[in-house]
């Protein structure tokens, strides 16, 4: 409030408030309506098999929850963790650079496709813009939303399915590259972290990456954990790495002083080179951003169909439900309910089974 106040941003498209900062712009509204212009018939397709893709995308956020639930509660079962992103609680720092290029791309294309949809449709866009929050970087657009409820039930389905849509088919594009673009075997162990005053803490740091010890090719955790069997404490080993060969000792395991270990610890990370002739360091913090691409893009889908408020996919089945009966209102309250209890399960149970950094 002090900011605007001394300096008049508003005037130039910026609004500033204490957990973001906007700014709106017509350049960015002109881009999507000429982008929605040229092939229309395309875009028409497109948006019916993007809601179908909506229909699918629901019933499997739906299954995924349910089904997580199960194998959290089944002995000997491991769900996956559902947790809200709080850096350093729920997911380590490191990650973050990753995390924030990946919701970023992600938050575009999903607003970008509705503003498209919503252009292709005969609905005015109001205003389209980016936005920083806290640490996030993101994209708006903002369709009138009078003349979106005039529009007729197709109009609306196509509009609210077309951020999902877009942001799966980029996550399959993403997959794409990934699996064309890298080695499909891995050669090594990347180094993310380390046993504090364990036997390679010091010596090896964040993303080196371990080839060989003594002269045994090691390609992943599982081929580490059976060439160390034979190791026991004390033991000279010889590590072929990405910055040379390096001579340690073998330590105790915490706990167990009879097992011999090099000092990795989770997470554990293999090495994939890329197809690009780079160098390690660069092969991984471009496999980490294209799998954090990946990851982003397709959970965002799924999570966006969740008929929950204020997914898209809330309206999404509330529209639908109206088509097929006088009761749309209660179908929503149902869904909303049992959706809720759903996540909220899935996060007690993640907290109970103590899974917080990812």
């Amino acid at each position: 409030h002090i900011v605007n106040r001394i300096v008049p941003l508003e005037r130039y498209g910026f609004k500033v408030q204490p957990v973001y900062i906007m700014y709106r712009s017509s350049r960015f509204r002109r881009i999507l309506y000429r982008i929605s212009e040229g092939r229309r018939e395309l875009w028409k397709v497109m948006s019916n098999i993007g809601v179908a893709l909506g229909v699918g995308e629901m019933l499997f956020a739906m299954y995924f929850l349910a089904d997580n639930i199960l194998r959290f509660i089944r002995p000997g079962g491991g769900g996956s963790p559902v947790v809200p992103i709080l850096p350093g609680i729920t997911i380590r720092v490191f990650w973050l650079p990753y995390l924030i290029v990946a919701i970023t791309i992600a938050l575009i294309v999903h607003e970008a496709a509705h503003g498209i949809m919503a252009r292709v449709e005969g609905i005015p866009v109001d205003s389209t813009g980016v936005f920083f929050a806290l640490i996030f970087f993101g994209g708006f657009v903002e369709p009138n939303e009078k003349e979106f409820e005039r529009a007729p039930t197709t109009s609306k389905l196509r509009v609210l399915a077309a951020g999902s849509s877009a942001n799966m088919l980029c996550g399959f594009l993403v997959m794409l590259v990934l699996a064309t673009s890298f080695v499909r075997v891995p050669s090594g162990i990347v180094v993310v972290e380390t046993l504090k005053d364990g036997p390679i803490d010091g010596v090896l740091h964040r993303w080196d990456v371990i080839y060989a010890i003594n002269g045994t090719t090691i390609r992943s955790v599982w081929d580490l954990g059976r060439y160390m069997k034979d190791v026991k404490p004390g033991d000279t080993l010889i590590l072929t790495t990405s910055v040379g060969e390096v001579r340690i000792v073998a330590g105790k395991a915490p706990g167990d002083e009879s097992r011999a270990i090099i000092g990795i610890t989770p997470p554990y990370m293999s090495y994939y080179s890329s197809r690009l002739g780079l160098n390690p360091l660069l092969d991984i913090h471009l496999y980490l951003t294209l799998n954090w691409m990946f990851m982003i893009l397709t959970s965002l889908a799924v999570l966006n169909m969740l008929p929950l408020y204020p997914f898209d996919g809330d309206r999404f089945l509330y529209y639908i439900a109206s088509r097929v009966t006088s009761k749309g209102k209660e179908v929503r309250i149902l869904f909303n309910a049992a959706s809720l209890c759903l996540i909220a399960l899935n996060m007690i149970l993640s907290i109970w089974n103590n899974i917080f950094l990812i």
